[in-house]
C-alpha cells in the first residue's frame, strides 16, 4: 500500500519536473537561429532600418522573401539557409530562421568575422 502511493507521488513529481524543463516549441524555434549562425555566417541577414522584407546579407548582397506577408519578413536578424541566385544585387530567401542580436553576438564570439 504505502510504497505504491509514494512511488506514484514520485512519478507525478518526475512528470511535472520533465514538463517544466521541456522548452516550448516557440522557445525551440527561437534557438534554431543561434545554433545555425555559426555554420552559415555568410548568410546572416539584417533587416534594413524602417523597411519590411528588405535585408542585407553579411556577404554584401540584398535579400527578401517572395511574399511580403512572410512572418519572418519583420525579423531584425535572420540566418538564411536557402537562397536563390536572384539578380546580381538581391537574392530571394526560401528558408530562414530568426536570430536576435544577443544570440548573434554569442554565436560569433571569438570568431575572426
Amino acid at each position: 500500500g504505502e510504497q505504491g502511493g509514494s512511488s506514484g507521488l514520485a512519478a507525478a513529481f518526475a512528470a511535472e519536473a520533465a514538463r517544466r524543463s521541456t522548452p516550448t516549441l516557440e522557445a525551440q524555434v527561437e534557438t534554431v537561429g543561434a545554433l545555425l549562425s555559426g555554420g552559415y555566417f555568410d548568410r546572416i541577414a539584417q533587416r534594413q532600418p524602417g523597411k519590411e522584407n528588405t535585408f542585407s546579407l553579411s556577404n554584401g548582397r540584398g535579400a527578401s522573401f517572395a511574399a511580403a506577408a512572410e512572418p519572418l519578413a519583420s525579423a531584425e536578424y535572420l540566418v538564411c539557409l536557402s537562397l536563390d541566385g536572384g539578380d546580381k544585387r538581391s537574392a530571394r530567401i526560401h528558408l530562414a530562421a530568426p536570430l536576435s542580436l544577443s544570440e548573434l553576438r554569442a554565436a560569433l564570439a571569438g570568431s575572426a568575422i
